[in-house]
């Protein structure tokens, strides 16, 4: 059965720390995703992944293979770039370095999915989040230094995604997918991100942050995704950036969209898990829990804030910081 989601913290007694050190983001994951952490009645299990192979400062992880996917998310930490590492799914794997069905593969990413760490090459704690279940997670980091120009350096900057996405295929086995941003490194601008998207959903998927095993055809090879713009916004605006006034005018509430997933123009995949977009300018506090929304009677959302502005353009910030709502009572 499909566990709840969870809320893992940096700030949890017991949780490991994460730094620009190689092996903290490893050593991060293996306990969220797969042993826990903490001890007596603060001890927090995994999330229900399992670990199937290690090395120094790489890991093999699955998710769910009954009730999800069974996709593989291989994680590496370069030494050579210990602020950051990278992030690939598989269809199969039988060691460490080797699978069939890589996501994305190596011509459309050199080295996978750019996760970040930390914009010191230190040992210095950043604050950090991974929202996930046995089939999902969203992973959120603090990874600027308090000092640097970015307005929104306090908040998560890129959130990262890996699992199984809401398909609209039935039967679907290959929409496991990981998910962050465009770049392949830092230092550069970022055209589209997991919750940043400049296009709708009428336009070709370009730029690709986010890379499923398979297409919806179900036909072999890695198949590009993007976030389409939500139907109330300008382009060039993170999720929960921009929208209509709060409360809304016409119905004294709130006005909520699922963030959708597309493969090209007019083909939208699926949903993103547990997740929704308010469609006003973020309209809640970061960290809140809303309860007993009119439209969502019994369930509670988590608000989590975020930044998608690259720390090198600190030039219009307000269109950058986000805000997704993330169900935590209904399995995803």
């Amino acid at each position: 059965m499909t566990s709840l989601p969870r809320i893992y913290r940096s700030t949890d007694p017991g949780a490991p720390q994460l730094s620009g050190v190689a092996g903290s983001l490893v050593a991060l994951l293996d306990a969220v995703l797969v042993t826990g952490y903490g001890v007596g009645s603060d001890f927090k299990p995994g999330a229900g992944w399992v670990r199937t192979f290690s090395a120094t400062n790489k890991r093999v992880y699955r998710n769910n293979h009954v009730d999800g996917s069974g996709g593989y998310l291989r994680v590496e930490e370069p030494s050579a770039t210990p602020g950051y590492g990278f992030a690939r799914a598989y269809e199969t794997m039988s060691d460490i370095d080797s699978g069939t069905g890589p996501a994305p593969t190596a011509t459309q990413k050199a080295n996978g999915i750019l996760l970040l760490k930390s914009s010191e090459n230190n040992g210095n704690s950043r604050p950090w989040e991974i929202i996930a279940t046995d089939q999902a997670m969203y992973f959120f980091v603090n990874y600027y230094s308090l000092g640097a120009s970015n307005e929104y350096a306090t908040i998560p900057a890129f959130p990262f995604f890996a699992g199984d996405l809401e398909s609209f295929v039935p039967g679907d086995k290959s929409h496991f997918m990981v998910a962050g941003n465009s770049m392949t490194t830092p230092a550069q601008a970022v055209a589209d991100g997991l919750m940043y998207t400049t296009t709708g959903l009428s336009s070709a998927v370009s730029a690709a942050s986010c890379y499923a095993l398979r297409a919806y055809t179900q036909l072999p090879g890695s198949i590009p995704l993007s976030l389409a713009n939500p139907s109330h916004g300008a382009n060039g605006n993170a999720i929960g950036s921009t929208g209509g006034s709060f409360p809304d005018p016409v119905s004294g509430g709130a006005l909520f969209e699922r963030p959708l997933m597309r493969e090209g123009a007019y083909l939208a995949r699926g949903y993103l898990p547990g997740a929704y977009t308010p469609l006003h300018v973020r309209p809640f506090a970061s960290g809140e829990m809303l309860s007993d929304i009119d439209a969502f009677p019994g369930r509670t959302f988590y608000v989590k804030f975020f930044n998608v502005l690259n720390n090198n353009s600190p030039s219009s910030v307000t269109q950058y910081a986000g805000q997704v709502l993330i169900d935590m009572t209904a399995k995803w």
